[in-house]
């Protein structure tokens, strides 16, 4: 099996098989983790196919019970020993204001009030220090919980910053995979099977175990100002084209970095 092309989902009689990795570069994964079913359940299927999975925790203000990932962390190590799971908890607030301040006035003049989605600046700046990491530590695979259901939210969405995350991570020789975006998976189903989780409805309720975060409101404040005046799809296409511009940025502002390292 190329893991480039599909990853195996984790069944009853796979649990003690591992597919066969194709080179030692892909020993290793870079998985931002929230602690909730999506990049849970994320885990599950690259314990399938990497010999170590870095839970990335990433933590700024705003965020609060970032260590209630922890909960989740014990389970995946229960159910797949033979992977070996490593939990980081690293801030990344400098990236975050890094991103979101960047030429802000002149994106206000040019796309009204969008810039004011946080959830979008939020998760790019994730992979932003994510990619930072995986440079750092030579890891050539990276991936995330984006799932086929949550287009609302622009790094989930094909159409807006899916494809520019991608093109982030492979201008510096990175893979990213998103293990569970398919249509109509449930992860909630499939952690309940793998007994990762106890209860059958894990979403938005206590049990799930992710990170709160104070500022969706605002997001959602935003998106439904914006689609009063115009359609999801014009919406889609204004982001793109202003996450694309961030994506450069991010890429210009890294292989600075990359030189300036030793």
């Amino acid at each position: 099996m190329r893991i480039t092309e599909r990853l195996a989902l984790p069944t009853a009689q796979s649990l003690e098989q591992r597919p066969r990795l194709e080179s030692p570069a892909s020993n290793a994964v870079a998985l931002l983790y929230s602690g909730g079913a999506d990049s849970t359940y994320s885990a599950c299927v690259l314990a399938q196919n990497f010999k170590t999975v870095y839970l990335m925790t990433y933590e700024r203000l705003g965020f609060f019970g970032s260590r209630r990932v922890l909960a989740h962390t014990k389970r995946l190590k229960e159910r797949f020993p033979q992977t070996r799971f490593i939990q980081k908890f690293i801030n990344y607030e400098k990236y975050y204001k890094n991103l979101t301040y960047e030429n802000y006035f002149s994106g206000l003049e040019d796309h009204g009030f969008l810039p004011l989605a946080t959830c979008g600046f939020c998760k790019t700046a994730m992979h932003w220090r994510n990619l930072i990491f995986c440079l750092e530590n030579g890891i050539k695979y990276a991936a995330d919980g984006a799932t086929f259901d949550s287009v609302e939210y622009v790094e989930q969405n094909p159409r807006i910053l899916m494809p520019e995350i991608k093109r982030m991570y492979a201008h510096f020789g990175i893979t990213h995979l998103n293990p569970v975006f398919q249509e109509g998976l449930s992860t909630e189903r499939e952690l309940y099977r793998l007994k990762i989780i106890d209860h059958q409805k894990i979403k938005r309720t206590k049990h799930e175990n992710q990170i709160y975060c104070t500022q969706h409101i605002l997001y959602a404040m935003v998106l439904r100002v914006y689609l009063r005046k115009h359609s999801f799809s014009e919406f889609e296409k204004m982001m793109k084209r202003y996450f694309k511009q961030k994506v450069g940025y991010i890429i210009s502002e890294t292989e600075k970095y990359n030189l300036s390292s030793p």
